[in-house]
């Protein structure tokens, strides 16, 4: 039978190769926690994930013999599917003879309230479709150090966030290195009070929409209770740097090539293919090349343009704030002046997004002009 989108097949390959959906990432993350024995084995730790994870998980526990692991499963996995085959794995795991846990005589975790020594925070870049990776550290009474992992878009606001108790800084870290391959930029340590913001900018865009997220919302809502939401940031300059800005604009196309960058001001399947189709359809003389790559240039802009435009570049320069405050963050300030004085031209709307940097950059990166006006005239061609 054929994989379908949400299948313990398609699960159970994230698992093993630690690449995932960004939405999914965080779940992935954790049940492969699990499987390494990165976090305890306990029903919280189960908590939030989805009915393909779930049975993943119980797939590669047997794979590996985790016996504990699939004795929790078949106590407190939310599908009940789920539970039924850990039953039937762990009754032939007994059949052959090995000890199988006890989960009703299981120990507890240990209390780490003695040691009230609260997670630092992480942030990811934001890519170029508005996502964001958060991790808010934190302490709580009986739970010990614990973490909230978090999947945010500007435009949807927060898609999943599962919280990990009774958690490590080394086990924290391993998590996120788990997340690598689903983070097209870098990761970096950020104030609680920022992850935090973050969190609950995005929690009251969900909730304005009328919409849950995936993950644990009763813990993550009282996590956030307090917060003050942050859905701007603004990167603090002297006169010296203020005065350069033009230049750090010029500059700025040099950061189409940082990672964190990647995919940015980037125009859709269906957005490039109109460009195609329209500069396919344009005359071309042949006595007038220059004639000719004006027309096309001409096409290209106004495609980006509308591109743009239907993003927002009050949005647009939103993220690039973000990212360079943490791009200054990581010791990185050539980079975030880049990035804020293209922020800065796209709020004033004074320049033509040609004359920014990182956007012409981009442009160029993802439709050459040479090849475009290789391309005009050639409707009907094979």
């Amino acid at each position: 039978m054929a994989a379908t989108a949400n299948s313990p097949e398609i699960a159970l390959s994230w698992l093993r190769t630690g690449q995932a959906p960004s939405q999914r990432a965080p779940e992935v993350a954790r049940a492969m926690a699990l499987l390494g024995r990165n976090l305890p084995a306990t029903q919280a730790a189960l908590r939030g994930l989805g009915p393909d994870i779930e049975h993943a998980l119980l797939l590669q526990a047997e794979a590996q013999t985790e016996l504990a692991l699939m004795a929790l499963l078949a106590e407190h996995a939310a599908d009940k599917t789920v539970v039924k085959l850990a039953k039937k794995v762990l009754f032939k795991w007994k059949q052959k003879g090995l000890s199988v846990p006890d989960r009703s005589q299981a120990r507890a975790p240990v209390d780490l309230s003695a040691r009230p020594a609260p997670l630092p925070s992480f942030a990811s870049s934001i890519d170029g479709a508005g996502g964001q990776l958060i991790f808010l550290g934190g302490w709580t009474q009986g739970e010990g150090a614990s973490c909230i992992m978090a999947m945010l878009s500007d435009r949807d606001g927060l898609l999943s966030a599962y919280y990990v108790p009774n958690t490590s800084r080394t086990q924290q870290k391993e998590l996120i290195g788990r997340l690598h391959a689903s983070i097209p930029g870098f990761t970096c340590p950020v104030q609680e009070d920022f992850a935090a913001g973050r969190l609950r900018w995005a929690l009251d865009i969900r909730d304005a929409k009328g919409l849950g997220f995936e993950g644990d919302m009763a813990e993550v809502r009282r996590a956030l209770a307090h917060a003050e939401p942050v859905p701007e940031i603004e990167l603090a300059l002297d006169p010296e740097d203020e005065a350069s800005l033009d230049a750090h604009l010029d500059a700025s196309a040099v950061l189409a090539s940082e990672p964190c960058f990647s995919g940015w001001f980037n125009l859709d399947r269906q957005e490039l293919k109109a460009l195609h189709d329209a500069v396919r359809a344009q005359p071309v003389e042949a006595d007038d090349p220059q004639a000719a790559t004006e027309a096309v240039r001409a096409l290209r802009h106004r495609h980006w343009q509308a591109s743009l435009t239907a993003i927002g570049l009050e949005k647009l320069a939103a993220r690039l704030e973000i990212n360079a405050w943490l791009l200054a963050s990581t010791q990185k300030r050539g980079q975030a002046l880049q990035a804020l004085a293209c922020a800065r031209a796209l709020r004033l709307g004074d320049r033509d997004w040609p004359q920014i940097g990182l956007i012409a950059a981009a442009a160029e990166k993802q439709a050459p002009l040479a090849a475009l006006v290789a391309m005009a005239g050639t409707k009907g061609a094979a």
